[in-house]
């Protein structure tokens, strides 16, 4: 007679059964509050209305200025779920403020010689104060799978909007370089909000988990308005960096049909951006000056005096403001600033404060990619990339739209469930695979005792 027992691995970490069935699991984040209605429709407003920032309201604010102040307002209702404790993301872009205004301050104590530099100064750190509550805010938010998905709704149906009115001529102003803008904005500025858009369709229709039809029917009604607009205004950086991004769709999927039929989708639309690009004559012109002149509109000359500023100071680099009438004289202009986000930073803040910064930027890209087996699936990712890539043209890390998408991208791998490992219990005869797989089977022989002896009263 033998009896069989489970001994654990001498060595490592005791292993456990877990059910392959609850691995991966993809469920909304469970909070005990939710958002109120109010909150979210001023969410949605806000959201919507940064398509529509250039609009001119003869006033200083504009209209997602005024949304995003009801919007902090109201979140004080909700201050349990809007204002919880910040991830730690946001404490390490805190961090690069902390070390942006004590530069800045130091400067005010021995000013240099630029004009109203307190004033500037005041003004650029009351701005990041407020960016960085609106992405404190929406990463509260947009944790709650009902909000991520009308977010993303408004951003499609606005940038749809911004563009049947540019195409249609209300909205549309020609520029001497025959590039379309609206609301006399700049027409790098309306592409990053119309790839954004488009983004937003791709991803209601084919970028989440489970997807609609209504969201397929936008994509496909919605999609070539948004791309004629944005072939319009004649940007290279957004079509670039939208034609970066897509390219990830064809790692959606399971099995490699399903990968084919998203990169087959992918593919199209990058080829009618770059076919329709080449139909427009002004767009065309600057594509032929890009691959012929290797004109990248003062980038090439703006990249290297950049570059030299940061390696003459790397530590704690020019200082807020500085850096930006320091690279304008090496050009011959008053001020320039540096057409990339990090240059930017590098140049204003040195290794300092650009290592805070960078790092909270890697959080959010290593959120949104632990996300991609979520109900959001590769958009949170998608979106981010975008930006990132659309950073290294422009310094937009001023912008709304850019701490709602890190925000985003942040909040997504709140939707995957971790679910807690069950110990499997010990037979005395176990025959499962996983057992036999996981555990070394002992023999161990016992001893036959005699047969007990009934005494007899």
């Amino acid at each position: 007679m033998a009896q069989f027992i489970l001994s654990r691995p001498r060595f490592g970490r005791t292993r456990v059964a877990v059910n392959p069935h609850l691995l991966g699991r993809v469920d909304p984040i469970a909070n005990t509050d939710t958002a109120k209605w109010f909150v979210r429709y001023t969410f949605y407003a806000f959201v919507f209305l940064l398509s529509f920032e250039e609009l001119d309201l003869g006033i200083e604010a504009t209209l997602p200025r005024l949304f995003g102040i009801a919007l902090a307002a109201f979140a004080l209702l909700q201050h349990r779920l809007c204002y919880k404790f910040p991830p730690k993301a946001f404490w390490w872009f805190a961090v690069y403020l902390g070390i942006y205004t004590l530069w800045g301050l130091y400067l005010i104590l021995t000013p240099p010689n630029i004009p109203t530099f307190p004033r500037s100064f005041v003004g650029s750190v009351f701005k990041l104060v407020q960016l960085f509550v609106l992405f404190w805010i929406a990463y509260n938010l947009l944790q709650q799978e009902r909000v991520a998905k009308g977010t993303l709704w408004a951003i499609a149906g606005a940038t749809l909007i911004l563009a049947v009115l540019q195409i249609v001529g209300i909205t549309s102003d020609v520029s001497k370089a025959g590039r379309v803008t609206a609301f006399d904005g700049n027409p790098n500025g309306l592409a990053t909000i119309l790839s954004l858009g488009l983004l937003a369709l791709f991803g209601l229709g084919y970028g989440r988990l489970k997807n609609e039809w209504k969201g397929r029917l936008l994509f496909w009604f919605g999609s070539g308005i948004v791309a004629l607009a944005l072939v319009q205004t004649g940007s290279r950086g957004a079509v670039l960096a939208l034609a970066g991004t897509l390219s990830i769709f064809f790692l959606k999927g399971k099995n490699l049909a399903t990968k084919l039929k998203f990169g087959v989708i992918a593919l199209v639309g990058i080829v009618v951006l770059v076919v329709a690009s080449y139909q427009v004559d002004a767009v065309r012109k600057r594509w032929e000056h890009t691959f012929y002149e290797q004109s990248l509109a003062g980038r090439q000359r703006i990249f290297p005096e950049a570059v030299g500023m940061i390696l003459e100071s790397p530590i704690v680099g020019w200082g807020p403001i500085v850096h930006l009438w320091e690279l304008g004289p090496r050009l011959g202009v008053p001020m320039r600033d540096e057409h990339n986000v990090y240059l930017w930073v590098l140049a204003e803040t040195g290794i300092v404060g650009a290592i805070p910064f960078f790092v909270g930027l890697w959080l959010c890209g290593r959120c949104a990619w632990r996300s991609r087996h979520s109900v959001q699936g590769f958009l949170p990712f998608v979106m981010l990339l975008f930006v990132l890539l659309l950073s290294m043209k422009g310094t937009i890390h001023h912008r709304k739209y850019y701490w709602v998408v890190l925000s985003y991208a942040l909040a997504s791998s709140s939707y995957l469930v971790r679910t807690q490992r069950a110990r499997t219990p010990v037979s005395r005869q176990p025959d499962s695979s996983v057992a036999q797989r996981r555990y070394k089977l002992v023999k161990v022989p016992t001893k036959r005792l005699p047969p007990r002896v009934s005494r007899l009263s």
